[in-house]
């Protein structure tokens, strides 16, 4: 069974919030594949966390991706201020073709036009995909799951945020199907 098989029986899907068939991405032909750890929404450190704790997973799963579209280059988009995560990828990059693009702090750094313009100097036409300017863009707990399917892991968990009006805003991984609710309850309860 090749990757795009074992992503689609894996259930991979965007986790940066769009939930698109990885599948149907690493069945395109592009040149170049980015790992988005941008994190648009100023409240949101899942992605930071991501990279951090699972860089190597992070980083074979890119360059997974990268063969898949038969890509020659790929991209791993972080805000500078991530400083952990910063050095986890580049340490588990080295060697590699890969870079590392820092991105300042603002919003919105992880949106797709947004990123892809920055980190490759190409505009994606109005309504238009990454795709149509020769370009994959994942993001990074994406990657690493699509790195669990090719070792024969499905998509059981979802890693997210729970921050704001919480007791003790934090960063979890939990199992799919996980209630709003307890959610909040994990994160010290709703404050307000």
């Amino acid at each position: 069974m090749n990757l795009v098989a074992r992503v689609r029986q894996a259930g991979v899907v965007g986790a940066g919030g769009g939930g698109f068939p990885t599948h149907v991405k690493l069945a395109a032909t592009a040149d170049t594949v980015i790992a988005n750890g941008a994190e648009c929404e100023p409240l949101l450190h899942k992605d930071a966390a991501v990279m951090e704790h699972d860089a190597a997973r992070v980083v074979r799963g890119l360059l997974l991706a990268m063969a898949s579209v038969q890509a020659t280059r790929g991209i791993i988009g972080l805000k500078a201020k991530h400083a952990h995560a910063v050095d986890a990828l580049r340490t588990a990059a080295a060697g590699s073709a890969l870079t590392v693009h820092l991105l300042g702090d603002y919003y919105p750094a992880g949106d797709e036009y947004d990123l892809v313009h920055e980190t490759t100097g190409r505009l994606i036409p109005p309504g238009g995909l990454p795709l149509h300017v020769g370009v994959v863009v994942c993001n990074v707990e994406t990657l690493a799951n699509i790195a669990r399917a090719e070792d024969g892991t499905p998509v059981t968990e979802k890693i997210l945020t729970i921050a704001g009006a919480v007791g003790e805003p934090a960063t979890l991984s939990v199992p799919l199907g996980t209630s709003l609710r307890d959610c909040i309850a994990a994160a010290g309860g709703a404050t307000a």
